[in-house]
């Protein structure tokens, strides 16, 4: 085991890779539980060597990582790897705009996140002190965390598991996953017990879910969070929209954002003579949380207020079966066209933000990319 005796803490807390896993609990059901959503993460196998954190929708290229602002270019480490993890048919993905965290998700009633930082991100000790102190507790030592501590290694990827008991009885489950990418990944839950108690076995399933891919396979196996460096020109009307995705060919002034990630599946960067706009590709489990929910979240990123109910939005044509709206905040010169296309099994967004006079002029190829990607229709 990765951790056997007390100096399991002490090498924990100088810089050894290890993962906090809370609350170990099988959950061989699991299987059973319907479809699962696949989400990836891109890193250079050299991001130990990076200092900044990455944001809940960025991927990482060879250069940098950047929480505030969206990736540039395409990936050209030949190193390149994927940290991928499954998602329980059971949770739902909720949209985050929180820089730190990787994805956000509700289940049993309780949320959970996902964050991850270079290296040893300070050491297991400091971190499990960090979040007793959230929950009113006072800090531990090398000793008695070992102690407490449950390691396991998981297909290659370095687990460990916690749970703490807050002051007002709140319980956090809380994980720390090594995958080998040069970073230390945090999966957290803070919850009532009840709620804890539901959530806990497929908590463990999903921190055990993580793992590492390599770019290619990861391209293969998960098509919605990634784009294809050649796609071909024609989406095929028959096919779903993850694979209209993967054979879309954007305008020539379009440059694709390779290091998407997240609940990000594609991203465009358009720059005119007008400005400069950003076409995102997104994809939610089910839902994604109603669509007025998502239309006021749009408008309240624009600075308008919120809407009643939806008989009140104002729609696009850009065809059927997809709610399209088009969002101006004439003040702060902002302007927002989003698409909303819902399948069996998830919702697709689909949104082209920038300037006014930079959205007008990229309205019709991001007409054609709803069109042609997210219904299937000829643009």
């Amino acid at each position: 085991m990765w951790i056997a005796e007390t100096t399991r803490a002490a090498r924990l807390d100088t810089g050894l890779r290890a993962c906090v896993l809370v609350g170990v609990t099988a959950c061989g059901a699991l299987a059973g539980c319907g479809r699962e959503e696949v989400h990836s993460y891109r890193v250079p196998k050299s991001a130990e060597t990076q200092e900044a954190v990455p944001s809940a929708v960025a991927r990482t290229d060879s250069r940098e990582v950047n929480p505030e602002l969206p990736p540039r270019g395409a990936p050209t480490s030949t190193n390149e790897v994927v940290v991928t993890w499954d998602v329980p048919a059971s949770w739902k993905v909720v949209p985050t705009e929180q820089p730190m965290r990787l994805a956000t998700y509700e289940a049993f009633g309780a949320e959970v996140t996902v964050s991850a930082f270079p290296g040893a991100a300070g050491g297991v000790l400091s971190n499990v002190n960090r979040w007793r102190g959230q929950i009113g507790l006072a800090p531990t030592d090398a000793s008695a965390l070992a102690s407490s501590l449950i390691a396991s290694s998981v297909n290659g990827v370095e687990i460990a598991t916690l749970t703490l008991t807050g002051s007002e009885g709140q319980v956090m489950l809380g994980a720390i996953i090594v995958p080998g990418d040069g970073k230390s990944w945090f999966v957290k839950s803070t919850t009532d017990a009840a709620k804890a108690a539901a959530l806990l076995p497929s908590f463990e399933s999903f921190a055990k879910s993580f793992r590492r891919e390599a770019a290619q396979a990861a391209v293969t196996a998960n098509m919605p969070a990634t784009v294809p460096t050649q796609p071909t020109k024609s989406p095929s009307v028959g096919a779903s929209i993850e694979e209209r995705l993967a054979r879309f060919q954007p305008p020539s002034h379009w440059a694709i954002e390779a290091n998407s990630g997240g609940i990000v599946a594609a991203a465009f960067g358009a720059t005119n003579a007008s400005g400069v706009a950003r076409a995102t590709v997104t994809s939610l489990a089910n839902d994604g949380g109603g669509d007025l929910a998502n239309i006021n979240r749009w408008r309240e990123q624009l600075g308008l207020a919120a809407l009643a109910d939806l008989t009140l939005v104002e729609r696009v044509d850009f065809g059927p079966e997809a709610i399209v709206v088009d969002l101006t905040n004439p003040d702060a010169t902002d302007r927002m066209i989003a698409a909303i296309v819902a399948t069996e099994q998830a919702t697709w967004f689909f949104k082209l933000r920038g300037s006014i006079a930079a959205v007008e002029a990229e309205r019709a190829p991001f007409r054609d990319l709803v069109r042609s990607v997210g219904l299937g229709l000829e643009p």
